[in-house]
């Protein structure tokens, strides 16, 4: 009888979690606006992770040895990284506005207040800026006039930036996940979900699907029907990338690969009273859950850079490693002084950046290609696209190199 009961329940769950009939979801009215990779259009580089998948690749050279066409100061610190598309820069200041500025000459061409301050980037599509608020909206502005479009989805503070992608917008909160109508603002759908709560993940796409970060695992949604079609355990995540039909996770103790097409198995809503009953010694080791491959993490790392068949991951405290993407086996570290930002994959070579140095190593081998000592700058980020390479400063500073 306790046997065709567990059965029973076992069946229950299973079905409850991975099997309930999904539905489809609302259709944008337009599937026009696209966040097109950095890769494709090196001209731009129109969100903080370079593209959908947040891959942070650009086939722009970064001109570490061009000269300073221009430098400006917006009169109060930046809060986000420099995105770009369309001949202009966009970037969050700390007197609570979103600044446009002309790529060509630092011209600023429009400022539009916003609440607090922006804690993440907006993205770029199709002549529309997409940027997430503290206050819980969501906004979508004209690219040339700053102008307010839409306006929508009061909830939870926004910390990570949108994503855009056939027409809709995907933007992850603190506390839920929400899908707009890139054209409109209409709300398609929500998902709310505690562990949320805390989370300050980006969100990844691929063509279908949409990676999400939480407190305690890695979420996949099915993006045409909003089901969880997969999620992997993992405490404290803290970058996503979609590559390949891959997903490379980093936290805090793990760097994770795993496939989009992977699923957990059946009995993994037991998962728990298995590790309780190993514990006692009653049950062999749980399996690990489906992967890719497993490498041990560090605190403080930035979000990975996809350089061919390379993961490229760096640290606050300076050591890089570059990680077979297949794999995970380490082809090379080296230990390149204290950095302020994320790697970026460029035509020359991956892109690190120091407090006063840019530095370029070989994506295969991490040897030293070039370097540029930035006399009397202190830069907290760079962008690269093919119209120069824009410094932000660790003050109110945007410099271009061209």
């Amino acid at each position: 009888m306790q046997v065709a009961l567990a059965a029973v329940l076992i069946g229950f769950i299973s079905q409850r979690i991975w099997f309930s009939g999904p539905q489809v979801l609302p259709s944008p009215q337009s599937t026009s606006a696209h966040v097109v990779a950095a890769a494709e259009v090196p001209a731009s580089w129109p969100h903080v992770g370079g593209d959908r998948g947040l891959t942070r690749m650009t086939t722009a050279a970064a001109a570490i040895d061009g000269r300073v066409v221009w430098r400006v100061a917006l009169g109060s610190p930046l809060t986000t990284p420099i995105v770009a598309g369309d001949g202009a820069l966009y970037v969050g200041v700390a007197n609570a506005a979103l600044v446009a500025l002309s790529s060509v000459d630092g011209r600023e061409l429009w400022r539009s207040p916003v609440p607090g301050q922006l804690d993440a980037a907006p993205a770029y599509a199709d002549g529309r800026l997409y940027v997430g608020m503290r206050d819980g909206t969501i906004a979508a502005l004209d690219a040339v006039t700053g102008r307010v479009i839409w306006n929508a989805g009061e909830g939870p503070t926004f910390v990570t930036s949108p994503v855009v992608d056939g027409g809709v917008v995907y933007a992850s909160a603190l506390g839920d996940v929400r899908v707009f109508d890139a054209d409109t603002g209409r709300l398609l759908w929500q998902k709310r979900d505690d562990e949320l709560a805390s989370s300050s993940v980006s969100p990844a796409l691929s063509a279908t699907e949409l990676v999400v970060g939480t407190t305690g695992r890695v979420v996949v949604f099915d993006r045409s029907t909003g089901a969880q079609a997969n999620f992997f355990g993992l405490r404290n995540p803290a970058h996503v990338v979609v590559h390949d039909g891959q997903v490379i996770v980093a936290g805090q103790t793990r760097v994770v690969a795993f496939g989009l097409d992977q699923r957990r198995p059946w009995w993994d809503p037991l998962r728990t009273v298995w590790g309780q009953l190993w514990i006692l010694g009653m049950a062999p080791v749980p399996p690990d859950q489906p992967n890719h491959w497993i490498q041990h993490g560090e605190r403080f790392t930035y979000a990975p850079a996809i350089a061919g068949d390379v993961v490229v991951i760096a640290t606050q405290s300076g050591k890089v490693r570059g990680l077979d993407l297949r794999t995970g086996q380490e082809r090379w570290k080296i230990e390149a002084g204290r950095l302020v930002s994320a790697p970026v994959t460029t035509s020359a070579g991956v892109l690190l950046i120091t407090p006063s140095t840019l530095v370029i190593v070989d994506s295969a081998t991490g040897t030293e290609r070039a370097r540029r000592v930035l006399d009397g700058e202190q830069v907290g980020g760079v962008t690269v696209t093919t119209g120069g390479t824009y410094l932000a400063s660790r003050g109110d500073g945007v410099v271009a190199l061209r």
